[in-house]
């Protein structure tokens, strides 16, 4: 019922510096939002009608996982697989580029016509697979035979139809590349490749560590909590009777739960379903069983939410002043959002009394069901 916590959000940020390319603009942030009952989005109580059956003494159980070292160290080599971790090869120094090389360059960009530089044309210590076609077409072919340690000059012409900065489509260029060493993939993290890439997030490899092995036992607990609820909820909601559903409300949650990969996918100029294998290929489900998991668990939450709403009303639930504030609180502190004021005015009061009010239904079926 309620949101996971995601290891892999450790890594959003790496994600989405790894898929720039020469030319692109810079990357944008993406906020969260509360982390109640409710999907993120703004407020949209449920329609339809329901006649709800039994709803005290459901059972469940509520078992947690253990976490171990070993289960750390799969997150990271599921990163590692498509973020390598390079390290310089020595032996490589004076040899010749060829294809499949991961080169750590410099390079900056100019005009042919002007000499004179472009925005998103330069970048320093940037990895790049020779034949992974990240950059723009000619940029890594020109780079083949050229020798490792040296800097050159290599004439690229950006395509014809360049979205990500139109004003280079057509136009011809020439990169100044320093062919600073060949990578070696490693298989584990250490404190550069933490510093490169995740400053933000940790200082070292080993507080890395910690904070996943925190984070994937949280997971733990949240995955309990969350069996718990699909179990009580399971059955409140096979004993109750949908008259009807809004199919409006199912496609409501179900344009929320793709409402980050579209915002992606339309940033980088690409299809959802590229930009879905490039973010979320580490769960292994094609993207057609993507959408067809997001259509069936929308349709999920708007019978949840209708039996919610329906148990307040049967209950006659409200929230004081004290619930509220403490909810909303809650929320802040998983968001990591200090200013109540900015935060009521970004996601609206009526949308927070509603998860709030959820939150306070699902405490009643808990308080009132029976653990196995």
């Amino acid at each position: 019922m309620r949101k996971k916590v995601l290891v892999l959000a450790f890594f959003a940020s790496l994600a989405l510096a790894m898929l720039t390319a020469c030319g692109d603009k810079n990357n944008t942030t993406n906020t969260t939002t509360p982390t109640g009952t409710a999907t993120e989005g703004k407020y949209h109580p449920c329609g339809g009608s329901v006649k709800l059956g039994a709803y005290k003494g459901m059972t469940y159980t509520r078992e947690v996982k253990e976490v171990t070292e070993e289960d750390v160290n799969k997150e990271i080599a599921a990163v590692l697989r498509q973020y390598p971790n390079y390290k310089k090869d020595e032996l490589r120094t004076g040899t010749l580029v060829k294809e499949g090389d991961a080169l750590n360059i410099d390079y900056s960009g100019r005009l042919a016509s002007s000499n004179v530089a472009f925005d998103g044309g330069t970048a320093k210590d940037a990895f790049l697979v020779i034949g992974s076609n990240k950059f723009i077409p000619g940029f890594e072919s020109s780079l083949i035979g050229k020798t490792v340690g040296e800097t050159v000059d290599i004439n690229v012409t950006f395509p014809d139809s360049y979205p990500n900065n139109p004003n280079l489509a057509g136009v011809a260029t020439i990169f100044t590349v320093t062919i600073n060493y060949v990578g070696t993939a490693v298989e584990d993290i250490d404190d550069a490749y933490v510093k490169r890439y995740l400053s933000n997030v940790a200082t070292s490899a080993a507080e890395l560590r910690e904070l996943l092995l925190k984070e994937l036992k949280q997971e733990a607990e949240q995955d309990a909590d969350d069996s718990m609820w699909d179990q009580i909820l399971d059955q409140v909601i096979q004993n109750a009777v949908f008259a009807s559903i809004d199919q409006k409300d199912i496609d409501y949650y179900y344009d929320q739960n793709l409402a980050k990969l579209r915002q992606y996918a339309a940033y980088y100029k690409t299809d959802e379903e590229t930009m879905y294998k490039t973010l979320y290929s580490a769960t292994g489900k094609s993207y057609s069983e993507f959408l067809a998991d997001n259509r069936a668990a929308s349709e999920r939450t708007v019978k949840e939410f209708m039996v919610l709403q329906e148990i307040a009303k049967a209950e006659n639930m409200t929230l004081t002043t004290e619930e509220y504030d403490e909810a909303v609180a809650g929320f802040m502190s998983k968001a990591g959002v200090t200013v109540k004021a900015d935060f009521e005015a970004e996601y609206g009061k009526d949308y927070l009394m509603y998860c709030a009010l959820n939150d306070k239904v699902l405490a009643f079926l808990r308080d009132n069901a029976v653990k196995q």
